[in-house]
């Protein structure tokens, strides 16, 4: 019997996977198709799990930030991550347009309605420990962008700036890592 082997069988282990975290089976009952903005939401979700983080960050024991840096005020794609936990904390989205708003956040997902200023905001928390997520082209080959996340074929790929990770004491788990479509060490 042949086994396939490679980075697209990897790919689809770790979208099986998904398909048996609890957050996936919720929506997958909810909605039975997401939206591309709801996917990359629930991509910020399932990050959280692999990625650690400098104790000093949590402004709140019990919750994890994730911040949305977006122009697009009435978009409620992140609302699909209400009243959901990971790790024993609870997920709070917070949205703005201003980087200066988010800066309690543990994760920011930078919008490309945002793109207008992403390198100013990138700037504004370069010293922070905050995992930078965008779907922004390149995001990742910026200072302090973290992961890039890009559709592909109607699959979400993304690419791993370990080494800007590491310069905000990011830790990122090789699981992850594996997963990546390229990683930058």
């Amino acid at each position: 019997m042949l086994i396939p082997s490679g980075r697209p069988v990897i790919i689809l282990l770790f979208l099986t996977a998904l398909l048996f975290c609890p957050l996936t089976r919720q929506l997958s009952q909810a909605s039975p198709q997401l939206t591309e903005s709801q996917a990359k939401a629930v991509f910020v979700y399932n990050t959280i799990r692999y990625v650690t983080w400098p104790k000093t960050v949590f402004k709140l024991e019990d919750a994890i930030e994730v911040g949305v840096l977006t122009k697009a005020s009435n978009d409620d794609s992140w609302d699909i991550l209400k009243n959901k936990s990971i790790l024993g904390r609870k997920v709070i989205v917070r949205k703005s347009s201003d980087i200066d708003d988010l800066r309690s956040c543990q994760i920011i997902y930078i919008d490309t309605t945002a793109r207008k200023d992403f390198v100013r905001s990138l700037h504004a928390i370069r010293q922070e420990s905050i995992l930078t997520i965008s779907d922004i082209d390149n995001f990742h080959m910026y200072e302090g962008g973290m992961i890039t996340l890009k559709v592909v074929n109607s699959r979400l790929n993304f690419t791993v700036n370990l080494a800007t990770a590491r310069k905000s004491a990011l830790d990122i788990s090789s699981h992850l890592l594996k997963l990546a479509h390229e990683v930058l060490r």
